[in-house]
């Protein structure tokens, strides 16, 4: 399972000009309770062995945030144009 969530983080980093517009807040090394209070409770969520991704998503753009063992976000990628709004 490892194998699988390495060939999507390599093949998402491959990936150019997936973002326009405003730019997504630095994720890096944030836990994952920062990143609830960034971006609110993810509309899915998905565990693969040791890691998990959440998902976000907005009317033209979507968000998906990778988390490692200690859930501390190893990779974030957003597409589309999203409006980051802290949750009240």
């Amino acid at each position: 399972m490892n194998k699988i969530y390495l060939l999507i983080l390599i093949i998402l980093s491959a990936c150019t000009n997936l973002y326009q517009g405003d730019e997504l807040p630095n994720l890096k090394t944030k836990t994952s309770e920062q990143v609830l209070n960034l971006l609110g409770k993810p509309v899915s969520e998905r565990k693969e062995g040791n890691f998990k991704m959440w998902a976000y998503r907005q009317s033209d753009c979507s968000t998906l945030v990778f988390f490692n063992q200690d859930e501390v976000v190893q990779y974030a990628e957003q597409r589309g144009q999203c409006i980051v709004e802290p949750e009240n």
